[in-house]
């Protein structure tokens, strides 16, 4: 029985569900029509490390692994869509001249198509020659951005290219310390990432399907922070950390709609994400005295056409700094690794995302990446080991943890159904890529 004809209570429900949906994918632009069934970008579904679930992670012993395989270098994080996982990496010991790109079956590991795109990227001051971005789904396209500016899009179901530009050439932009590392975004009819280019073209707007560019805006250099995106007033609004500054910007148009200083010169990078709360809040972090600082966009006048400097709610250089992993939000506080890996002060640390406040602070705790599954944190530390918090303000809540991988794992890593994705920073040339089962 179409709608159209049917009168009853339960069509009228299903109506209005619909109407809510629509709603809400506006609001989380950044949440693609395929995000659903899986982690198809960087950091999940809204890109905030958070799974729409309510599964319970738990795991005896040990968690089993299902497959592992090995890949070569690189610090960008897997994706999957459905059963079919996205791994970028460059095979070798620096010397191969080749990015790789896999679609692999995520039961069983197994190959389903492989491309490979030239590169001329020598190692950085990490010593890793392989990609740093984490790619992007989008429907049925993938794209990709490499270390040395190769930006390229290819098709889901058979791995061929679509279109490829090298951004670093084409805007003169820099590699930085590590390569190029921002993941892009897509937002309406384009892609948008952090290039770093000259002459205002530190963020550019692509057309996903042509790779024609469509706009570009800014006068900076690049982070290795990935961006966000909000409705703000009606407006679609792309939140950018760049090298020094913290931006926003019509989506569509490439108008500047705020601008503020963050971030420092000389050996310093940026690495975490925008965090977005409470539909118009956003918290920046980073270490090298950086901090923390929450902004409330509603500051904003989106008709206005000059940029605006928000004024912070609260700003905190002590109260939270991260070196590279990004914190997550739940009811009212955030949760993540605090502190540099490199100097060994890492914490696990719980914030009140109202003040700054810090609630409590765990000390010696490995930089590493979380996961907010309801009112669980599943963590995967830099050292290979995996942890399970109870996201409590209150007090620290360790319910367990496993030594999942005998070496470094900085990649992010992806969840879907009961399973962690990731892969190991690479010894010789070689890592590995894993899956194992941590829930039911």
């Amino acid at each position: 029985m179409s709608i159209r004809n049917c009168r009853t209570r339960a069509a009228e429900f299903f109506i209005a569900l619909s109407v809510v949906w629509l709603i809400c994918t506006s609001l989380n632009a950044q949440q693609s029509d395929t995000d659903a069934d899986g982690w198809a970008q960087i950091l999940g579904p809204q890109r905030n490390g958070r799974v729409a679930t309510d599964v319970t992670i738990d795991w005896q012993g040990q968690p089993k692994t299902l497959w592992e395989k090995e890949i070569g270098a690189g610090f960008s994080g897997p994706i999957l869509l459905a059963n079919e996982l996205i791994v970028f990496h460059r095979p070798g010991e620096g010397r191969a001249a080749k990015l790789v790109v896999e679609k692999i079956n995520a039961d069983d590991g197994k190959l389903i198509w492989k491309q490979e795109i030239p590169t001329s990227f020598r190692p950085g001051m990490d010593g890793d020659a392989g990609p740093k971005a984490t790619p992007l789904i989008d429907n049925d396209h993938v794209y990709c951005f490499g270390p040395n500016g190769e930006l390229f899009c290819l098709q889901l179901k058979d791995g061929k290219v679509v279109w490829q530009e090298n951004v670093r050439e084409k805007f003169g932009a820099a590699v930085g310390y590590f390569g190029c590392g921002s993941s892009p975004i897509v937002i309406g009819k384009n892609l948008l990432l952090n290039v770093g280019g000259q002459n205002e073209t530190s963020i550019v707007a692509f057309d996903k399907t042509t790779g024609a560019v469509e706009w570009n805006a800014v006068e900076d250099g690049a982070s290795y922070s990935s961006p966000v995106t909000c409705k703000i007033k009606g407006v679609d609004v792309a939140v950018f950390l760049t090298r020094t500054r913290f931006v926003g910007l019509e989506a569509a148009t490439g108008k500047v709609l705020f601008s503020n200083k963050f971030g420092k010169r000389g050996p310093t990078a940026i690495g975490a994400m925008p965090v977005l709360f409470d539909e118009t809040k956003v918290l920046a972090t980073a270490a090298y005295r950086c901090g923390a600082v929450v902004y409330d966009l509603n500051q904003l006048d989106v008709e206005n056409s000059e940029a605006l400097a928000l004024k912070p709610i609260w700003k905190n250089a002590e109260a939270f700094a991260s070196h590279y992993s990004t914190p997550i939000y739940f009811k009212g506080h955030f949760y993540g690794t605090s502190g540099r890996e490199d100097i060994g002060n890492g914490s696990y640390r719980c914030i009140d995302a109202v003040s700054g406040a810090v609630k409590w602070d765990q000390p010696n705790f490995p930089v590493g990446h979380s996961i907010g599954i309801g009112k669980q944190l599943l963590v995967l530390d830099h050292r290979g080991k995996l942890s399970l918090i109870e996201a409590n303000a209150e007090q620290l809540k360790l319910l367990k943890s496993a030594q999942v991988f005998d070496g470094e794992t900085r990649a992010i890593p992806a969840y879907s159904d009961g399973r962690l994705f990731f892969r190991s920073n690479a010894r010789n040339g070689k890592a590995t890529l894993k899956a194992i089962k941590v829930a039911e």
